[in-house]
């Protein structure tokens, strides 16, 4: 039988996590999600992915999560956190 259908979530406490350049931890993530989208596009009824977003830089991570509904991932990993003023128009 099975799941009909598979979210494919990032690691919670990857050692990205722990890098300290905000904007390199940006382009670690914009890639994650880049491989994502990727991934599951080759059964894309079944595949979901859910993007990163590196939220110590809001205006970056609104962008990152425009970019990322664009590329088929269905929301990210921080629900709450979009909550923030800045991330309210964004919808993922």
């Amino acid at each position: 039988m099975g799941w009909p259908v598979k979210s494919s979530l990032p690691r919670k406490g990857s050692s990205t996590s722990k890098v300290a350049d905000t904007l390199l931890m940006s382009a670690i993530f914009r890639a994650y999600n880049d491989w994502l989208a990727d991934f599951c596009r080759t059964d894309p009824t079944r595949l979901k992915g859910i993007a990163m977003i590196n939220l110590d830089d809001v205006p970056d991570a609104a962008k990152e999560l425009e970019r990322a509904a664009r590329l088929g991932l269905r929301r990210n990993d921080h629900r709450v956190s979009t909550r923030a003023p800045a991330l309210r128009p964004v919808r993922v």
